[in-house]
């Protein structure tokens, strides 16, 4: 299996990357090679996230916590799909996965 990611997800991505610059550049962008290693994890466990109706989203997806982001992503046949990255500060059934 190997990951994709959307391009809201590469949106998402390019947002928490900018969020963090304001403390440091390196820190920030430290913080996106820590994400894509933990999401990397999903290659050999894409069943690791709980199904997405579980946190009230009525969609076929699956979520996966790390720090304090929520990535929302899709088993496929032979790829996972990343979604949408979203802070669990969002109210994340209000946007669209």
């Amino acid at each position: 299996m190997h990951i994709k990611y959307s391009e809201q997800s590469i949106l998402d991505l390019d947002a928490i990357i900018e969020y963090t610059s304001k403390d440091s550049f390196i820190r920030a962008s430290s913080y996106a090679d820590f994400l894509k290693t933990k999401i990397e994890i999903l290659t050999s466990s894409p069943y690791i996230g709980i199904e997405c109706r579980h946190k009230k989203v009525y969609e076929d997806c699956r979520v996966y916590i790390v720090d304090s982001y929520l990535i929302f992503y899709t088993v496929q046949e032979s790829s996972i799909l990343i979604r949408r990255m979203l802070n669990s500060a969002v109210d994340y059934r209000r946007k669209k996965l």
